[in-house]
């Protein structure tokens, strides 16, 4: 058996929240970054295409699933209650279908999951999950319990969390934490890399993400950060053996961000929604709005009470400023909410007072708001707001479309408000001091012995991933998923002697039914 277990080809992936090519292959070129260097000139790689819109949320459930939001159900942090306006955090179990780490579990493969968004609660797996971002650090998030608690005991101060709150006050600090976040993370890789026995093993190094938010226009400090990366990476990829397969790839890009954008303000002035006229909107359009109210607490230094306070509390004070419930929805058409580019018709049937009837009224709303996006410019600069506009029928698909936004649109350098109504203008500087953002094309870099060297892959997407990683694992491929095989960068030896083999999902789910009927006819004749 062991002998067996030792010829397997093994998969490892390190996940770069956010890496982007724009930034980090003038480094490696210069030679900065050796072991990411050396991984790309003895292997192949590539831009990655994110979902759309590029948010953390349904990036990597459909890295995790191979499929688009459309069949996996998650299309943002947030979703909408159903028969509700009100949108609630999204957990693991708002994920359909499943994940690469429960098809291998399925197939008797070992896996590891470190780090991972939106794992949380962690999953039952043949192995070990320990979840992250997102997941409460006041609970055991890891599977099987144990495991956090043999994290915790080797390196002390792990967490998925920074503990101090980003602010212009305590840069340094917060950059000193994540640092070290980093360096836990490494350890607690190669421990469990070590610890247990595994086939697939997935970690994830969320601190790309966090300091491109913040410092994007930092290129010295980022820099640095991706040194320590590297030799991370260098650390990892040196304990591992001759059947393994490295990909390093990320779940989005990143770029610029100049200024927010309050897509509710735009579709209120172009007669979409409707307020109704109470004491909240008098002082809404008296300026009293939740991003002059965060001004005040940075220009009296108190941002870090609010950033302190949980998801939940800060929800709930939000609601205390013109929002959702101060909307009269009996005369509204469209609505936004999400992190990025979202807007949803208030349709007959679907929401609760819905009044745009389905047919030629939502087709004409619909084009009425894409044809006016296309327009929307700054009114500062005059620059173009909009880069791409879809419905969702043109990007989305499965059963879950019904649950996902009516039009999607993308914008390069304004970011969109997640707040409501966050402000009484179309554009302002971004309240949470960010100056990068997430962009579509991500990155992916395989190294392997079927590898093909200083190949370039193209046309890839996150979805193809989990198609890929199952290919050189030798695992059936099920038939339901989106992703291809990224063939651009495996040898032709090995895609000439390994035919792929693709698995019926609902085949499976009827021979199962026949095989367990079979079993419980056969013990209640042995009864007899």
């Amino acid at each position: 058996m062991n002998i067996q277990k030792k010829k397997r080809n093994k998969v490892l992936v390190i996940g770069l929240d956010g890496a982007t090519f724009d930034l980090i292959r003038p480094w490696i070129e210069k030679g900065e970054l050796p072991a990411l260097r050396k991984l790309i000139e003895t292997g192949a790689c590539g831009e990655l295409t994110s979902t759309i819109p590029p948010v953390t949320a349904p990036a990597w459930t459909s890295f995790a699933t191979g499929k688009n939001p459309g069949k996996h159900g998650v299309f943002d942090f947030r979703m909408r209650e159903k028969n509700s306006y009100k949108m609630k955090p999204i957990s693991m179990k708002d994920r359909d279908g499943e994940a690469i780490w429960n098809i291998l579990s399925r197939w008797d493969r070992k896996v590891g999951i470190l780090n991972l968004a939106l794992t949380y609660p962690p999953e039952k797996v043949n192995g070990f999950m320990v979840s992250g971002f997102l997941a409460p650090e006041n609970k055991n998030y890891s599977f099987p319990n144990i495991v956090l608690k043999e994290l915790k005991e080797k390196i002390v101060g792990y967490r998925i969390h920074p503990k101090t709150p980003f602010s212009n006050e305590n840069k340094d600090k917060y950059v000193s934490e994540v640092n070290e976040m980093t360096e836990n993370l490494k350890e607690a890789t190669l421990f469990l890399m070590e610890k247990y026995d595994w086939d697939f093993f997935l970690t994830v190094f969320q601190s790309t993400d966090w300091l491109q938010h913040y410092f994007f226009e930092d290129e010295k400090l980022l820099l640095e950060h991706y040194k320590k990366i590297d030799n991370s990476i260098n650390s990892i990829i040196e304990k591992l053996d001759k059947n393994t397969t490295i990909i390093i790839m990320s779940d989005h890009g990143f770029g610029p961000l100049i200024k927010s954008v309050y897509i509710n303000s735009w579709l209120e002035k172009n007669g979409l929604i409707k307020y109704k006229r109470n004491l909240k909107y008098l002082l809404f359009r008296l300026g009293l709005t939740p991003v002059s109210a965060y001004n005040l607490l940075r220009k009296l230094k108190l941002t870090k009470i609010y950033k302190m306070m949980s998801r939940e509390t800060k929800n709930e004070l939000i609601q205390a400023f013109f929002s959702f419930s101060d909307i009269d929805w009996a005369k509204t058409k469209a609505y936004s909410v999400g992190f990025i580019g979202q807007i949803f018709i208030n349709l007959e049937g679907r929401e609760p007072l819905g009044i745009v009837k389905p047919g030629d009224e939502y087709k004409e709303t619909t084009k009425f708001i894409v044809t006016k996006l296309r327009e929307l410019k700054d009114p500062d600069s005059g620059a173009r707001v909009v880069d791409e506009v879809y419905l969702k029928e043109e990007i989305y698909s499965g059963k879950h479309l019904d649950g996902a936004p009516d039009i999607i649109f993308l914008t390069t350098k304004y970011m969109q408000s997640e707040i409501e109504f966050g402000s009484k203008s179309l554009v302002g500087p971004s309240p949470k001091s960010f100056s990068g953002h997430h962009r579509i094309n991500g990155i992916v870099i395989i190294n392997g012995p079927q590898i093909k060297k200083r190949a370039e892959i193209l046309n890839s997407r996150i979805v193809d991933l989990v198609p890929t990683i199952l290919y050189l694992m030798g695992i059936p491929i099920p038939n339901d998923i989106d992703g291809k095989i990224l063939t651009d960068a495996i040898t032709s030896e090995f895609l000439t002697e390994n035919p792929i083999k693709w698995e019926n999902n609902k085949l499976n789910l009827i021979h199962e039914k026949q095989r367990i009927a079979k079993v419980r006819k056969e013990l209640e004749r042995l009864k007899l």
